[in-house]
């Protein structure tokens, strides 16, 4: 497990107009592990966790988009069969877009 802050100093010179909050454009490549490609699909998936809710998932055997953006979620987590990274909140993030896309 590696945990870690972002704290940002002298950010409000880059913001305009005040602004309190910033949209993180967090990529994760779940990397292809095994030679069967399909197999290692169905063992793949990107799980969120809204406040409010269980947690839900994002397919990555298709394309697919999930919207949250006006629920707040506490940890988004891209898995794989083997391996899961995960970006988790103090308290929560305002909301999310999750979206996968298959090549």
């Amino acid at each position: 497990m590696i945990d870690y802050d972002v704290q940002f100093d002298g950010l409000q010179q880059i913001l305009s107009g005040g602004a309190q909050t910033i949209t993180l454009n967090w990529v994760n490549y779940l990397d292809k592990l095994e030679i069967n490609h399909k197999y290692e699909r169905n063992y793949s998936s990107i799980y969120y966790k809204p406040t409010d809710d269980s947690s839900d998932r994002c397919s990555c055997t298709a394309t697919d988009e999930v919207e949250a953006k006006a629920r707040a979620v506490k940890w988004v987590s891209g898995v794989n069969q083997f391996f899961n990274t995960t970006l988790l909140a103090d308290e929560s993030f305002k909301g999310a877009v999750i979206s996968t896309e298959v090549r």
